[in-house]
């Protein structure tokens, strides 16, 4: 940075000078918590409420777990509570609000053998706070085979012809 001039400058020039203030006002910025500057320190989604949904379902031998009918997303009451920034004595905001929110289901379930399998929902958005307890459950039913197939039909068919050729 020290560049030998004439006799009469010394030191840095113009130039040098407010790219060094430049720099020390941008270090001097990134080191400030971000976090004092929010308006809320912590917000906080809590599920108060989810609609009541069919628990109950009958489906046919084969049927996948998409074919079911199962809802995808469920009309949710959230309570988001907003805490203000260095005011541990203040009074959290709270607000409230009736949204739709998706859901997978998870469970056990395999369409290809009779019986009755449980599913329970759980919400996509990892964000949301709920009980476990309080999602909701549904039951499928999955019927036996019908016994009329083709192939039955053709066995049933040679059958027959058998004892017709048998004296």
């Amino acid at each position: 940075m020290y560049s030998r001039k004439s006799s009469n400058q010394v030191g840095y020039s113009m130039k040098d000078r407010i790219l060094a203030r430049i720099l020390v006002l941008i270090m001097t910025v990134s080191m400030m918590p971000y976090q004092s500057l929010a308006a809320y320190a912590a917000e906080t989604k809590r599920v108060k409420s989810i609609e009541d949904i069919r628990t109950e379902y009958e489906v046919d031998h084969g049927t996948s777990q998409d074919e079911i009918g199962l809802p995808s997303s469920l009309s949710v009451v959230i309570e988001t509570t907003r805490s203000s920034a260095g005011k541990t004595d203040a009074e959290p905001e709270r607000t409230e609000e009736t949204v739709q929110e998706d859901i997978v289901w998870e469970g056990d379930y395999d369409g290809d053998y009779a019986g009755t399998y449980e599913l329970e929902a759980r919400f996509e958005n990892k964000d949301l706070v709920y009980e476990d307890e309080d999602m909701p459950v549904v039951y499928v039913t999955v019927r036996e085979p019908e016994n009329n197939t083709e192939e039955d039909d053709q066995a049933e068919q040679i059958t027959t012809t058998e004892e017709e050729k048998t004296p």
